[in-house]
């Protein structure tokens, strides 16, 4: 599913590169993207235990279907090496200094398993749940994926200024989810937009 979310990531990336004019035979792009590091047996009331795992994604890539293999090949490989793991508050203070300049990333990406039975408020059911996730420094554009009750449903926040043109992405990943057989019919699956202090699309 992981690799179904980046294939689909690369997808909209490609697809506003290229309506932008940008998009160069051979290019990559850098997703930075959260993995735990529990074990099986880990205690699950002891906080967060993250790692950062960075994945290049072939955007020169046109077929999904040869792009989700590329990706799922990549990522198996990095699994097995130690993650990226700034952990201690003068390491995380540094690397928030240097956001602005970094040039390791280009993307956010970040897939959060969700409850699978339903969940209730007041007595009401809930039928959606999304990951809000933020735009840091200069990367301008993070994708937070959230599965619920069988739904695995997608957020894409954008920096307004920096992406006037972010439905260019957000159709490009809605595209690629098609062409993967991996998205819902059209009366479930669509999009929506709203502008703020970010611009945030969401495929459903």
């Amino acid at each position: 599913m992981n690799d179904v979310v980046l294939t689909a990531v690369a997808g909209g990336a490609r697809s506003l590169l290229d309506a932008r004019g940008e998009l160069t035979p051979g290019l990559l792009l850098q997703a930075s993207v959260p993995a735990s590091l529990r074990g099986p047996s880990d205690d699950r009331a002891a906080g967060n235990q993250v790692g950062v795992m960075i994945v290049p994604l072939p955007l020169g890539e046109a077929d999904p279907a040869r792009l989700l293999a590329s990706i799922a090949a990549t990522t198996a490989t990095r699994k097995r090496q130690p993650l990226h793991q700034p952990n201690t508050r003068v390491l995380q203070s540094w690397m928030i200094r240097m956001m602005k300049r970094q040039h390791l990333v280009s993307l956010l990406v970040s897939n959060v398993p969700g409850p699978r039975d339903p969940l209730y408020v007041a007595g009401v059911r809930i039928t959606e749940i999304f990951q809000i996730g933020t735009v840091q420094g200069n990367v301008t554009i993070s994708v937070g994926a959230f599965s619920y009750t069988g739904q695995l449903n997608l957020d894409v926040v954008g920096d307004p200024d920096a992406l006037p043109d972010l439905t260019i992405f957000t159709d490009g990943v809605a595209d690629t989810l098609s062409r993967l057989g991996a998205l819902a019919g059209s009366q479930s699956s669509r999009a929506t937009a709203r502008q703020g202090p970010g611009s945030t699309h969401g495929p459903r």
